[in-house]
């Protein structure tokens, strides 16, 4: 190859910076683009990339970035794919895939809606983990969710379980869940491995030993009912049948109707 300096090509002036890509700033200058290439890390924006690949830009518009297109009529989609490398034939692999696809036909602003994905791989199968459907609802186990969070699990002999745990070892804090309509709520906290329920102010609890306390945080019986006026205990049955309540002490049981 017979490289030529700039200014030895007749027409054609520019300079340059090391590592930036160079291209044609005009019909007959050359001088730098915008990706920066320092031989471990390439840079889109910036000159100090730490990352293999790392886009970098100011904007206020929060939508700006990057893009994947595809122009296939139809909604089809798009994916971004991790790719890992096996130790036995060196073959590469998805690992995990992130993709979008059309959830109608895309041919009218009613029909142009889209569904997104989050995929891994278990014993070399891609299969969906999660689905944000397009109405905002989100599936785990399910592609197809029907409530705002919907879990569904297949798995023979195991409980499909959603669980929240607290790390934080602070006395009284644990883990919550919270119930709303528009202007009230209703939530239960596990504490200490006490079930809690609450309605604004706490309403019942059940212990760790099995107690339950209506009224109290600190039932002293199987049930314990407390309040602070006009208490009551009301059991009822339909029918011409009466309703017994049994105590028993060693054996021996007494009743009452």
């Amino acid at each position: 190859i017979d490289w030529k300096t700039l200014s030895e090509i007749s027409g054609v002036d520019g300079t340059g910076t090391a590592n930036y890509l160079s291209k044609w700033t005009d019909t007959d200058t050359i001088g730098n683009s915008s990706i920066f290439d320092n031989g471990t890390n390439v840079g889109i924006g910036t000159a100090s990339p730490n990352y293999k690949l790392e886009l970098s830009f100011a904007a206020g518009n929060h939508t700006t970035g990057m893009a994947i297109t595809n122009t296939q009529a139809g909604g089809y989609g798009n994916a971004l794919n991790f790719v890992s490398k096996r130790s036995d034939d060196s073959s590469l692999n998805i690992a995990a895939r992130i993709r979008t696809e059309g959830a109608s036909s895309w041919n009218t602003d009613a029909s142009t809606s889209s569904n997104l994905k989050f995929e891994t791989v278990s014993a070399d199968t891609v299969a969906t983990r999660m689905t944000i459907f397009h109405d905002g609802n989100v599936g785990i186990g399910t592609a197809s969710p029907a409530t705002n969070l919907h879990v569904e699990g297949n798995t023979s002999g195991t409980h499909t379980t959603l669980r929240l745990k607290n790390l934080n070892t602070t006395a009284g804090i644990g883990a919550q869940i919270q119930l709303y309509d528009h202007d009230s709520f209703f939530y239960q906290t596990i504490v200490n491995g006490d079930l809690r329920f609450y309605n604004g102010a706490e309403i019942m609890i059940l212990k760790a030993d099995g107690k339950v306390g209506i009224g109290t945080t600190s039932p002293s019986a199987d049930l314990e009912v407390s309040t602070t006026s006009g208490g009551e205990l009301l059991v009822t049955r339909s029918g011409n049948s009466g309703v017994t309540l049994q105590q028993v002490n060693g054996g021996a049981a007494t009743s009452g109707s």
